[in-house]
């Protein structure tokens, strides 16, 4: 006789309700949640100026210091040279626009797509922002959708995140997309990249920049859908992100200008 895995349990004001075992739940109270409900992490790129690295800042995370990579959700810190594994999905570039510094609430005001003639309507100001009448300013953003890998093998494990780049980052964006047009694959999530960071500098000053390398091909045959359990995993997730990311389901927000490079 199979074993009774349910349980009664007592709820105020209402009858008893049989617990039953987890495979047989019919309600697990997310039934409601949607995209919108969850925020997508960010892996950003700390600088000396960032928010997280100063004591006393309501951002500030224990431990946190320039090069390093933080998840801006999670708060999980990587350190420059080890850096995160990333399977790339889905690229979109935006001119986002940002209110000036001081009346910032640290949300974009408006997402310019990549075909707007939006920069035409700006000036260049003293601190190389391209700023409308209105005083807010423009940034071209390259973004990049795709699954931060926390464990490889036959039970992976991953989540979404997003990779902004901009101003001297956006050198770094153009050669991720050629080594990932070198590889010759047809989908964008054919091959896993590993990301850590440099210290890089010009008489204004030093920064820490982005570093890019290929590490390997998911194990995948995209004509029959076999190859390595766990890289098929990879790669059924990467689909549906791009799929959803491609249909509007999950926003682009971008970072604002004060917390990235400030040359």
């Amino acid at each position: 006789m199979a074993k009774d895995t349910t349980q009664e349990v007592k709820v105020s004001g209402s009858t008893s309700v049989a617990l039953p075992s987890l495979e047989d739940m019919k309600v697990t109270g997310f039934e409601n949640v949607t995209m919108d409900d969850t925020a997508t992490p960010f892996l950003k790129l700390l600088q000396k100026m960032s928010p997280e690295t100063e004591e006393g800042t309501a951002d500030y995370i224990d431990g946190a210091k320039a090069g390093q990579i933080v998840n801006s959700v999670t708060k999980q810190l990587y350190e420059s040279s080890k850096g995160v594994l990333i399977l790339p999905c889905f690229f979109k570039r935006e001119y986002i626009e940002w209110e000036p510094r001081e009346k910032s609430q640290g949300a974009p005001v408006h997402r310019h797509s990549s075909s707007s003639d939006i920069l035409a309507r700006t000036t260049r100001g003293l601190d190389n922002k391209d700023v409308l009448e209105n005083g807010n300013y423009i940034e071209n953003t390259a973004q990049w959708y795709g699954l931060l890998i926390g464990k490889e093998g036959e039970n992976p494990e991953w989540t979404p995140a997003m990779v902004s780049m901009k101003s001297t980052q956006l050198k770094r964006a153009r050669s991720w997309m050629s080594m990932i047009r070198e590889t010759g694959s047809p989908v964008m999530f054919s091959h896993l990249y590993r990301l850590t960071s440099t210290l890089e500098q010009n008489a204004k000053g030093n920064w820490y920049s982005w570093v890019i390398n290929r590490e390997r091909k998911l194990d995948v045959n995209w004509n029959d859908q076999t190859g390595s359990s766990g890289d098929l995993m990879f790669a059924q997730a990467a689909y549906e992100l791009a799929v959803a990311v491609h249909a509007g389901d999950v926003d682009s927000i971008g970072e604002p200008a004060a917390q990235d490079v400030p040359f």
